[in-house]
């Protein structure tokens, strides 16, 4: 079984530390971080926002995600991360 750090997770998704940061806030049923730009509906407004994973393991303030349980989250919905123009 293999943890992974914060770095480890941003390079698996090829996101920054702050991008991973936001993701990690948003909690499912509490709103949503998606807004309305001027008089276009944002296509996902229909869409609960996705919650980030929590992690498995804490080290200190060092967070950790097991590599399966992740991987796993992803395919599930990582079609869901994918913006669209």
């Amino acid at each position: 079984m293999k943890y992974l750090t914060i770095d480890d997770v941003c390079e698996m998704l090829s996101i920054s530390r702050r991008t991973l940061e936001r993701m990690r806030k948003v909690k499912p049923g509490i709103g949503s971080n998606l807004t309305e730009s001027s008089n276009t509906l944002n296509i996902f407004s229909n869409l609960a926002p996705l919650a980030f994973p929590e992690p498995d393991l804490q080290i200190g303030r060092s967070p950790r995600w097991e590599q399966d349980k992740l991987i796993s989250w992803l395919q599930k919905n990582g079609s869901r991360l994918q913006t669209q123009e």
